[in-house]
Parts: structure tokens; sequence; C-alpha cells
């Protein structure tokens, strides 16, 4: 006697919600740091007491001093869908953690409170993909295993951004995906130092990836084409910009 048909076996990883597989995940991190400044302190709440930033490196100073720190909002959460539509795959993707600086939760003194921050927020339809991701530009592999947040961030593209990109596989060991991009132009000026985002930006980067398996790694080969612009009303400029990235 056979027997009648039941709802299908549980997702191994994962739970069900009206068709759609849910995961959840992220780590739990705790972290901590001694420093030691011989040309000027960083400033209290800088996000260059997190993580190296070469350009919050103080030079030039003559204040010495040392300090400890420690917190955990590097804690991650991710959650993450998959939907099976007439023979097509959507997914979703979003990533936070508590790496925002400064927090307006209370502070080190209190409670230690640190608001949430977008990392990655996108979702996936075949080989399109709609949202905010690392940029196309950048290869993620090529960033080395650190316990630094971010690592060697002097020697590596590093950024995420909204995005439309279309990947296509050429064959089993090549891809290529092609994407146009959320924009921005800083400047500065001989006056100050200071960083200024504009936002006068009138065109989408374009970035292209082509990457290459093989039996001992991947390779990746990267360009990007850039209009960059001001406009502060009597400052008027645009350039054309572009990068090309080996990984």
């Amino acid at each position: 006697r056979s027997k009648p048909a039941g709802p299908g076996p549980a997702p191994t990883d994962g739970f069900k919600v009206a068709g759609t597989t849910v995961k959840l995940n992220g780590f739990f991190k705790t972290w901590a740091s001694v420093s030691r400044y011989s040309g000027g302190n960083i400033a209290p709440e800088s996000v260059g007491r997190d993580f190296y930033f070469p350009s919050m490196t103080p030079v030039g100073g003559r204040n010495e001093g040392n300090s400890f720190e420690s917190h955990a909002k590097q804690t991650r959460i991710v959650l993450a869908t998959d939907t099976p539509i007439a023979g097509h795959s959507l997914k979703g993707l979003l990533e936070l953690d508590f790496q925002v600086v400064p927090g307006t939760q209370g502070n080190q003194r209190v409670v230690s409170g640190y608001n949430p921050g977008l990392r990655r927020a996108f979702f996936t339809y075949d080989n399109w993909l709609f949202g905010q991701e690392w940029t196309t530009f950048q290869y993620i592999g090529a960033l080395p295993e650190t316990t630094d947040f971010i690592g060697p961030s002097e020697g590596t593209v590093f950024v995420r951004q909204a995005q439309v990109r279309y990947t296509r596989k050429l064959s089993d060991t090549l891809s290529l995906s092609v994407a146009a991009e959320n924009p921005e132009t800083a400047s500065t000026n001989l006056v100050s130092a200071a960083v200024v985002e504009n936002a006068d930006d009138r065109l989408p980067d374009v970035a292209a990836r082509l990457n290459y398996k093989t039996a001992f790694g991947e390779f990746s080969l990267a360009g990007l084409a850039r209009k960059l612009t001001i406009d502060t009303g009597p400052l008027n400029e645009s350039a054309t910009g572009w990068g090309v990235s080996f990984a």
C-alpha cells in the first residue's frame, strides 16, 4: 500500500516560507587593539581607530601616546533567500554589521551602542543582479585573509555600491560580468586636504570583469570607465577616467 504524497523533505540548509528557502547566518565578533601613536593621536570615535587607513595615519605631530580599545560592532547578520519561479531562480541577500562611525546609541563609557550599517543588499534573477554589491571592478578572491577588518587598503580596490550587473558563463573556465554602477566624484583642493563628496555625477560607472579558472587558481581582468563631474556654481568641470585591474 503506497503512502500519500507529503509536503516533501525539509530543506537541509535554512527553512521554508511559502516556497522560499530562507537562511540566516553571520558571526559574532569581539575585537581589541593596542595602538601606539608617534605622530599625533587619531581623533576619538574615528574609523581610523577601528582599522588601518593610510590616509588617517597621523604624521608630523609631536604627541606620543598609547591606546587600548575593544568592541563587538563588526558582528555580522546575513539573510539570504532563494525562490524558484517557473524554472528560474530568484535569490536575495541582505548583509548588515554595526561598523558605523560614530554610533548614536550610546558611547564606550556607558552602553557601547552602535547603529546597524548596510553592507550588501541585492537580488539576482538567473544571470542578472540588482542592488548593492561589491563593485564588478573588484576581484574579491584577491583579498588576503587578515585579522584586520579591511586588510591592505592601500593595495586593493575596495568599494560596495548599487549596480545592475549581467554575468554570462562563456565556457567551463571563463565568465564575463558587465555592470552599470553608482558613480560618485570626490574632490579636494590645495587649501584643505578634506575630501568632498560632490554628488554631481550624470552618468553611471561602467565596469567589466573577465574571470578565468584554472586547476591552480583563478585569474581576473577588469576594466572601468567613469565620467567625473563637479558643479558647484562657480566651478563646473568634468573629466573622463578609466582603470584596469589584474588579479
